[in-house]
């Protein structure tokens, strides 16, 4: 059966922007119950908190953080090294039905697909290196490994604009806008 209008084909492929599409598009998708199936940061820090991450949570849900500042703090108080974290992504987190087959029309049609998102760089690219997309660039918040086996993690943050929020930690306005300002038509999924 055909589909509809407003349908898509399973098989459908994006347009090769060579033929018949005027510019390249775009796509930015966030990670974190998008190209996720579930929140992965949670997921860590479930399976390896400790009493201090809970009450870093408490205390971000009382507004009393930043998102920024909650995320840092929360990891940093997990008792695990980024490899065993890594690991634990690799074997118990998935990505949403979909997102293979967007990364492959994007590939064979010459558009730009990347991952952005205001986690963790590692732990993305845990889940997209055990689902052979390792090649899909990843814009997050880069961590490094601790110095010491109970100091916090470095945190590096790629992305920002004047006008956006550094609470957030990953300007994602700012990876749109360097799609745009390259020539690309620009798509957002996520939040």
């Amino acid at each position: 059966m055909a589909p509809t209008s407003g349908q898509t084909s399973p098989n459908a492929r994006l347009p090769n922007p060579d033929e018949n599409w005027p510019v390249a598009l775009s796509i930015s998708c966030d990670f974190d119950e998008t190209a996720a199936t579930a929140n992965v940061a949670h997921l860590l820090l479930d399976r390896f908190s400790t009493a201090g991450v809970k009450e870093v949570v408490r205390t971000h849900r009382r507004g009393e953080t930043t998102f920024r500042e909650y995320q840092e703090h929360a990891f940093d108080a997990v008792q695990a090294t980024m490899a065993e974290m890594a690991e634990f992504v690799k074997q118990n987190a998935s990505l949403r039905s979909g997102f293979r087959e967007l990364a492959e029309a994007c590939s064979s049609s010459g558009h730009d697909l990347k991952v952005v998102s205001a986690g963790l760089d590692f732990y993305i690219q845990a889940l997209l290196d055990a689902s052979d997309l390792s090649h899909i660039p990843i814009v997050a918040v880069a961590v490094r490994d601790r110095d010491a086996p109970d100091g916090p993690f470095r945190y590096d943050y790629p992305m920002s604009r004047a006008d956006c929020d550094p609470a957030w930690g990953v300007c994602k306005c700012a990876a749109i806008d360097e799609a745009r300002a390259a020539g690309m038509q620009t798509v957002f999924v996520g939040d």
